[in-house]
Parts: C-alpha cells; structure tokens; sequence
C-alpha cells in the first residue's frame, strides 16, 4: 500500500518527512482497511529518514504516532516489536514514556526488547 516510501530519496528535509507521514495517517483515515504491518513499515522508513537529519522528532508528529501506536498495540508480538522500533528510532521522551507504560502488558522475547530499546535510548 504505500510502497513509494521505501523509493523515497535517501535524505529528506524534517517538513518534507513530516509531510509524508501526515500522508500515511490521512490515507488510514480515508481507509481503515489498510495493515498494521504495512503501516509500521511505511512509518519505519520515514523515521529512518527524519533521525538521519540529526535532529529530534518534532514531539507534535511524535504525539500522532504514539497515538496511533496506542490503537495498534493490542495486536501480535511481531507488532508489538516493530511498534517498540519505530518508537526507539523517534528518540523523543515521549516515545520513551510510551515504551514504559507499555513494558507491563508485554512478555518473553517482546519484552526484553522493549526493555532494552528503552535502555538504549538518550532522551529524558
């Protein structure tokens, strides 16, 4: 569904970055249909993007995905962990505090990564 993130350039300017994930959540808003899996994925190469301009995650941006992290939560390990990614690539302390609230609904593999991607990661 939106494989034309992945043929994005390899740098991008935070508007531009922004802009595209607006697009992501506008499409799901336009249609409910579309995978976790592929939103995830989608999401995953804009945020590689956004941490290779060496500048944090604009918190408001960050407030969107969380939320919507928040209602895709509940679903399979393999979820779980891509959403615990994506947050530890934002970076943000408010990703950060997602990950901690969320440590206790999680067990076994999931959640030794997602005490170890909270461990590493440099934000207050």
């Amino acid at each position: 569904m939106f494989e034309k993130f992945r043929d994005l350039p390899e740098t991008m300017e935070d508007k531009e970055i922004y802009a595209s994930i607006n697009e992501i959540f506008d499409t799901l808003n336009r249609d409910s249909k579309i995978s976790v899996e592929d939103v995830v994925d989608a999401l995953a190469e804009l945020i590689e993007k956004q941490g290779g301009n060496y500048t944090p995650m604009n918190e408001a941006m960050a407030a969107k995905i969380i939320e919507w992290a928040k209602k895709s939560w509940n679903m399979s390990d393999s979820i779980k962990n891509g959403i615990v990614s994506l947050m530890a690539n934002m970076g943000t302390s408010s990703s950060k505090r997602f990950l901690e609230a969320m440590a206790p609904t999680v067990q076994g593999n999931t959640k030794d990564y997602l005490i170890k991607a909270i461990s590493d990661m440099d934000c207050s």
